[in-house]
């Protein structure tokens, strides 16, 4: 196995660390994640036969997508580039509440008329969030959609939210599902560029990637393959504070605080304003990402008297300090204190 260090992620609470360039996003409630690379990666082509590292970015989803694969020759991994994106406006067409003609949104159109037949992909996106809204006690909750959209528009809440809000309403059976009252939204911005992940890595191998690492939206990051992939993670006043490795592994981060206020606790049904942010490292983008907005929302108080994930490596910080839950199955970050980089180690 083989660690390029050239490809240094940071994961940032608020501003700007020197970097050679920096590729600046983000999502509702998500943390700034800037990458690093050296001008010693650019190199000559390589042979037709020989692994080839790509890296290409795209605007999708709302957001700054950069994947970087490794695929058997140059050829191989051009398509594979493609294979990604492609994979990626699949899962924005099936998965986006901006856009009126999603498949969530003609489902959410047909909410308090039965069931609905829907697509393979998006009745397990729908399964999933039910099961982290579950697993999470209710934090994590898809259906406040109907507040995220009269928060995106300037509106005032819709009269009666409380009927149309509410994991209790929405309904997955195999390919089929149901929202019980007509008006209700499903949002699944907390775990859609984490969803999406999965699936990018999933075909990306299928179609016999080395390795990838994806990086989406700057706040959710998945390494696959025989590769190394550093993150160096800085604390939340932004000064360095350790370097993980990914190795088949997915992290995310979310923040809240009174100018990010994107996130909404379902119970009050308002948004997050505490300053607090949540970092979350797990086998499944799917779980980090929704994990880490539930977490937001919890708050360390919440957390600590949750049964926390036993899959999932989760730290929560605050005004009050740092706090760090390792679960018996999560992945082992194999850490490096920051002086081992300094010092050239």
């Amino acid at each position: 196995m083989t660690r390029n260090i050239s490809h240094l992620f940071m994961i940032l609470s608020v501003g700007f660390l020197p970097v050679t360039w920096p590729v600046k996003a983000g999502g509702p409630g998500k943390s700034a994640i800037y990458q690093t690379r050296e001008i010693s990666r650019i190199r000559h082509a390589p042979l037709q036969s020989d692994p080839t590292e790509q890296t290409r970015s795209r605007f999708v989803m709302g957001t700054l997508l950069e994947v970087t694969v490794v695929g058997h020759n140059i050829l191989h991994t051009s398509k594979l580039l493609d294979m990604a994106f492609e994979e990626a406006e699949r899962q924005n067409d099936i998965l986006s509440d901006w856009n009126d003609s999603s498949e969530l949104m003609r489902f959410a159109a047909r909410a308090g008329t039965g069931w609905i037949v829907v697509s393979s992909n998006l009745a397990r996106a729908l399964k999933d969030s039910l099961a982290l809204g579950i697993e999470t006690g209710g934090a994590f909750d898809v259906t406040v959609g109907p507040l995220t959209h009269a928060k995106r528009h300037n509106s005032d809440h819709p009269v009666n939210i409380a009927p149309i809000v509410g994991l209790e309403h929405l309904h997955v059976l195999g390919a089929h599902a149901r929202l019980d009252r007509p008006g209700m939204i499903l949002d699944l911005g907390g775990i859609g560029k984490g969803f999406a992940a999965d699936r990018i890595r999933a075909r990306l191998e299928s179609a016999g990637a080395l390795a990838g690492f994806i990086n989406f939206g700057t706040s959710t990051l998945l390494g696959f393959g025989n590769r190394e992939w550093p993150i160096l993670v800085v604390d939340f006043f932004g000064r360095p504070w350790t370097i993980w490795i990914l190795v088949n592994a997915a992290m995310s981060t979310s923040e809240a605080s009174a100018a990010k206020d994107d996130i909404i606790n379902p119970n009050p049904k308002r948004p997050v304003t505490t300053p607090s942010r949540v970092t979350a490292l797990g086998w499944s983008a799917t779980r980090v990402e929704g994990w880490t907005t539930a977490g937001i929302v919890l708050g360390r108080a919440g957390l600590e008297k949750m049964k926390r994930p036993p899959d999932l490596l989760m730290i929560h910080e605050d005004s009050a300090g740092l706090t760090r839950w390792t679960g018996p199955a999560a992945p082992d970050p194999r850490q490096t204190r920051i002086q081992v980089l300094q010092d050239g180690s």
